[in-house]
């Protein structure tokens, strides 16, 4: 059987870790799969529902759905097209998210959202690719299990926290309800012991003390594993060509005109959720879009962690 590249490529979310995924899902006969574990696959959902949203794993643990789950997208990613599993996305899109959240917190599940469990399925294989490139941006508190598992090449995007909570506010994200919220502060307690805000904190504190977790938790694994590469997305904005080169060729891949493409056709104004950036207007973009106040809080929360955990770049916290 054909080898496969397997590349994760790792972050919080709002890091850029989309745009430099998609980026390398265009290198030569690579295919690139979006969040397998995010929000909107019924299988994650199951996988992730006895961890509340947030897994939390150390090498060695079992988790047999979380395994399934993986191993479907590092064989290709696609949905699964058997009848079982369209009824499970035409179920699980029928229940909002609100619910869905509501019983990660220990609300009772509705009918369609266990008939939905019930028959997902993990992402299926496909034929004919060199690379398969994952992006995720919440698997930090278990990405030395995913990397023990199913040896990925493993790239981290880092970027300054500030800029990445900028943007956290402008989408009003706040991070995972009550019980991943919960694990996140159980986790940073465990590994650093650092104590964070309760749940009931302002959403911006709240945000803060997920990224800043996360963050923290996926640069202590990057430690301990020297195999793993990390880019900063700051310099990575300011030197895309020369920066995504040589990680593509780190990680195995095989630069094309398909990426150069992407990129320029990316340096372009968007908003929201769309991979196009200014890319001259990225680094400390933060400081146009905070209040000195949220700056203060973003920064209190930070400097709870040991400092070497939190990557310093020339803008700032990372």
């Amino acid at each position: 059987m054909r080898a496969v590249e397997r590349v994760l490529v790792l972050g919080v979310p709002r890091s850029g870790t989309t745009w430099i995924a998609e980026a390398l899902g265009r290198c030569r006969g690579a295919r690139y799969v979006h969040e397998p574990d995010g929000v909107n696959d019924p299988f994650a959902y199951r996988a992730k529902q006895r961890f509340g949203g947030v897994v939390v794993l150390e090498p060695g643990s079992s988790a047999p759905d979380y395994e399934r789950l993986w191993a479907g997208a590092f064989a290709g990613g696609t949905p699964g097209r058997g009848a079982a599993d369209r009824i499970a996305r035409w179920c699980y899109g029928g229940v909002d998210g609100h619910t869905r959240g509501a019983v990660r917190d220990g609300a009772s599940m509705p009918l369609r959202l266990r008939v939905a469990c019930a028959l997902a399925r993990p992402r299926a294989a496909v034929e004919g690719a060199d690379a398969i490139v994952v992006k995720s941006v919440d698997a930090a508190l278990a990405c030395e299990w995913i990397y023990e598992r199913f040896a990925p090449r493993v790239v981290v995007v880092r970027r300054d926290l500030r800029s990445v909570l900028a943007s956290w506010v402008a989408l009003g994200m706040a991070g995972p309800r009550r019980a991943g919220y919960e694990a996140t502060r159980d986790h940073a307690r465990r590994a650093w012991q650092v104590e964070l805000p309760p749940f009931d904190s302002p959403p911006l504190e709240r945000g803060a003390a997920v990224c800043a977790t996360w963050s923290a938790a996926i640069e202590d694994a990057r430690r301990r594993q020297p195999a793993w590469l990390a880019l900063d997305h700051e310099s990575v904005c300011i030197e895309p060509g020369t920066q995504l080169r040589g990680a593509a060729r780190s990680v195995g891949l095989n630069w094309t005109d398909a990426v150069d493409d992407f990129l320029a056709a990316s340096d372009a104004p968007g908003e929201g959720y769309a991979t196009r950036r200014v890319r001259s207007e990225q680094a400390g973009s933060w400081k146009r879009r905070l209040t000195a106040d949220q700056v203060g809080v973003i920064e209190s929360i930070i400097e709870r962690f040991p400092r070497e955990l939190l990557a310093i770049t020339d803008q700032g916290i990372g």
